[in-house]
């Protein structure tokens, strides 16, 4: 297959610009990371960011702050925010003034991140948005002449052409490294990243514990239907299956919904809401929102917009779902693989993000429409273009093997059709 490493002509522009959002998201970052001890206003003013009075957010007095820097009060800042460093933030005159909406969106999560989890965030997420830098930096191209148009992937269709979609043993299994595919287009469109070993052992165990209390008190029953294309090879059995917890379109659904697995009705819906607010929920959610951020801001912020934008309509479910989430659904599919297929709801110039968990052999992911294989083991994190792109999992092995993948993603009706249901108005006459 013809595919090249680094910045093709056609794609120079949309990788440096990416680079610049990542660039951008650290510089905000050095505001958030001072956000418990005091000086994130201090650190914004010296990362140079618009915003800097804001970046006290953290501590609960950046309104204050905010509005005697856009005053251009030097000095009043400090007094009304009452924090070290803010005599720095007042400095920037009229700076958090023009803080846009998308900034001090990210800001706060960031503030949210660093003081809830500062370890994890150190340790685990920073490093990991390097990666991404790196990767954005020098992408592996996939030229047109190897690839389908990009409109033509997007059709509603889940029909195959056989020609193009080859077989798993005549794919190329790529390298165990960080990877990042994009076509060679003038728009350098993103189609696949992955991030072996993204998430920590220690994590892994984690997530696994909350999964097995979750299936220990509510039993995986929905099973895949023998007519839906993604499993029709799968196993059946007493732990096999998919839960959805979140918002999506349902079967024939003109509107956003709550999944049957989520509804306060449920009877162990208390089960799904300790699963969901769990620490270990909280941190993936944190990961792969800002990697989302790191990868495709734009996107991520067309998802961050559709998620609150949900938000007043499903105020119960929201109260026992993570805040710090990016994505409206979160399937956890337990130990059936899927077979070829396109996630014809997901939202068409969008992602989905799969992290793999559990002990097992083997078990790669395919991307047929790429001509790779991806060595899917548990601690990785894929972003694929789930709409575009036919992906499945090879089957795995190994005695007492058990496999679980956290899907996250939101459905295109969600991102850019009607997410919520209107109010039916009375006919009073």
């Amino acid at each position: 297959m013809r595919k090249r490493k680094g910045k093709a002509a056609t794609a120079i522009a949309a990788s440096s610009k990416r680079s610049r959002l990542v660039n951008e998201l650290f510089d905000i970052e050095a505001a958030a990371a001072a956000a418990g001890n005091g000086e994130a206003a201090a650190a914004a003013a010296a990362a140079g960011k618009r915003g800097a009075a804001a970046a006290a957010a953290g501590n609960g007095e950046a309104a204050a702050a905010a509005a005697a820097a856009a005053a251009g009060k030097r000095g009043a800042a400090a007094a009304a925010a009452g924090k070290r460093g803010a005599s720095a933030a007042a400095g920037k005159r009229g700076a958090a003034a023009d803080l846009d909406p998308v900034n001090a969106s990210r800001l706060g999560r960031l503030c949210r991140a660093v003081k809830e989890f500062p370890n994890f965030w150190y340790n685990y997420i920073r490093p990991k948005l390097s990666k991404i830098r790196k990767l954005l930096e020098e992408p592996m191209i996939f030229e047109d002449v190897d690839l389908p148009e990009w409109t033509s992937m997007l059709s509603d269709s889940q029909n195959t052409d056989p020609a193009r979609l080859r077989s798993a043993d005549e794919l190329e299994l790529i390298p165990k490294e960080p990877y990042l595919g994009v076509d060679d287009t003038s728009s350098a469109n993103g189609l696949l990243c992955y991030l072996p070993r993204c998430v920590s052992n220690q994590h892994q165990r984690e997530l696994v514990e909350a999964l097995h209390t979750l299936m220990d008190n509510y039993p995986v029953k929905w099973l895949p239907s023998k007519f839906d294309v993604r499993h029709v090879s799968s196993v059946r059995g007493p732990k096999v299956g998919t839960y959805h917890l979140g918002i999506w379109q349902g079967t024939g659904a003109e509107v956003a919904s709550i999944s049957v697995d989520s509804r306060k009705t449920n009877p162990i819906i208390a089960a799904v809401s300790k699963f969901l607010s769990s620490d270990a929920v909280q941190k993936l959610a944190l990961l792969t929102g800002h990697l989302f951020e790191s990868l495709d801001n734009a996107a991520a912020q067309t998802y961050r917009r559709a998620f609150d934008n949900m938000i007043p309509a499903f105020k119960a479910f929201w109260a026992q779902c993570p805040t710090n989430t990016t994505f409206a659904m979160l399937a956890v599919v337990a130990n059936h693989r899927v077979d070829c297929h396109r996630d014809l709801k997901d939202a068409k110039d969008g992602w989905c993000v799969i992290t793999c968990l559990g002990s097992f052999d083997n078990g790669n992911a395919v991307l047929p429409d790429m001509g790779i294989k991806v060595p899917f083991s548990p601690g990785d994190v894929l972003f694929v273009r789930s709409f575009a792109l036919h992906h499945y999992v090879e089957q795995w092995t190994g005695s007492g093997a058990e496999r679980f993948a956290l899907v996250q993603f939101t459905h295109n009706l969600i991102i850019h059709g009607k997410s919520v249901p209107e109010k039916k108005k009375k006919n009073i006459q």
